[in-house]
């Protein structure tokens, strides 16, 4: 397991409960009587020594990011990956388990032919 140290003093997460409610959110508190998106998940969404976890970069987004993808080269070639495999599971052409294994092995070779694993790849930041 990897993670990044953010140096002295704890993280701010923003935990509260909601009436009628035995859980504590990590989140800032927000009206329920206006649309909202809610996600749920573990350390892979909220980030457990991440900054600006996942919902929070979603939240950011309101103001308008119409076309947001990450920016790497390999990713339009992936997006058509996730595409084909997302919509053969969809149909029932393959079972949950063949396509997400089909999806990651072949999301595994586009980012390995690029360099991405052996170093050969320089980073962009």
């Amino acid at each position: 397991m990897t993670y990044d140290t953010l140096g002295a003093g704890a993280l701010d997460y923003m935990p509260c409960r909601y009436d009628g409610s035995k859980l504590l959110f990590r989140c800032p508190e927000r009206r329920l009587d206006a649309p909202f998106v809610a996600f749920f998940g573990g350390t892979a969404t909220y980030g457990k020594y991440i900054k600006n976890p996942f919902p929070a970069l979603v939240e950011s987004w309101q103001d308008g990011v119409p076309e947001f993808r990450p920016r790497f080269a390999e990713w339009p070639e992936i997006t058509e990956v996730v595409q084909e495999w997302g919509t053969r599971m969809m149909l029932g052409e393959v079972t949950t388990e063949e396509g997400a294994k089909e999806l990651g092995d072949r999301m595994e070779a586009i980012l390995e032919t690029a360099g991405y694993y052996d170093g050969s790849k320089p980073k962009a930041q």
